[in-house]
């Protein structure tokens, strides 16, 4: 029989289904979680996360929460460690800290339960489905489709403009859908398209979000941007990122040839099309990450409660 023990969410965004989620699924794996409200039971553990409004207002709401026997906080993309509140915090941004559980964003979307609800994950529900943790060890065949080129993205980020710009994406055959346009379901739109620009809103270690794998994981060949990818996880010369193309072309400035090189890349992009087939996107099981994260939250626990 399981060990029993109460938890509460607090703080997180619209929608958020405090049984539905990865951080309730993989501690009910090891003890029997019940939900409750921490604004009138004490929990054995609370995870936060700050979503949205000032920090200093939330802060002071939170006094008023029962306190708990752990106290997490789910930082996501932000740096918010060292707080004197939190016991621990949970980042999608991979630093060295004690005290800090590493989660890749892109975790969120993978069914690593077997029981995925899509209706009840935002991130599940906007792709279009779940994804199998297989299907990342599977390779991907170039597929001539409907649309050469795609770019899906709903904030206007200065590095998508730039692109777009860059590359003449409008006038070329791509699919582009931006803030002020909708599609219903992310999937049906990359079905349609040979390759997807997948940009990171930050470039950060470890920030890796769904973007890639939704891309992979639709038959696109994804062009990237984003920090370097972890040698040890993903197949380096798997990914085109733009981003290492950039560097190299600011190392090449003193010498004055920055500028060529920012004129390859349409050659660079046109010439990783042109690979027939690329190698699964993951060259260690994702099973294998995931019970490392399993592991580090079951470790959590015991330390405090």
């Amino acid at each position: 029989m399981h060990r029993p023990l109460t938890m509460a969410f607090w703080g997180f965004w619209p929608g958020f289904s405090p049984e539905n989620n990865i951080f309730y699924k993989t501690l009910n794996l090891q003890y029997d979680i019940k939900i409750v409200n921490p604004f009138f039971v004490k929990p054995d553990i609370i995870i936060t996360k700050f979503f949205a409004g000032p920090l200093h207002s939330r802060l002071k709401t939170i006094r008023f929460i029962k306190p708990a026997r752990l106290k997490i906080l789910f930082s996501g993309e932000s740096y918010l460690t060292g707080f004197d509140k939190f016991d621990a915090t949970i980042s999608t941004l991979d630093f060295p800290s004690s005290t800090n559980i590493y989660l890749p964003q892109w975790f969120h979307i993978i069914d690593w339960f077997g029981d995925a609800d899509t209706a009840l994950n935002v991130d599940m529900q906007r792709f279009g489905r779940a994804i199998k943790p297989d299907e990342l060890l599977r390779p991907l065949k170039f597929r001539n489709r409907k649309f050469k080129f795609s770019m899906i993205y709903k904030n206007n980020h200065y590095l998508r403009s730039a692109f777009i710009q860059h590359l003449d994406l409008i006038s070329t055959n791509a699919l582009i859908v931006g803030p002020d346009q909708r599609v219903d379901k992310k999937m049906t739109a990359l079905l349609d398209a040979s390759s997807n620009f997948c940009f990171e809103n930050s470039v950060a270690h470890g920030y890796v979000t769904e973007k890639l794998i939704e891309a992979f994981c639709s038959g696109c060949y994804p062009i990237y941007y984003g920090a370097p990818l972890a040698k040890e996880v993903f197949t380096q010369d798997n990914i085109l990122n733009l981003f290492e193309v950039e560097e190299r072309g600011k190392r090449k400035e003193e010498r004055g040839k920055r500028k060529e090189e920012r004129g390859k890349i349409k050659e660079i992009v046109e010439d990783y099309l042109n690979t027939r087939e690329i190698k699964p996107l993951l060259k260690v099981n994702p099973q294998m990450l995931f019970e490392k994260f399993r592991d580090d939250m079951f470790r959590l626990v015991e330390n405090f409660i």
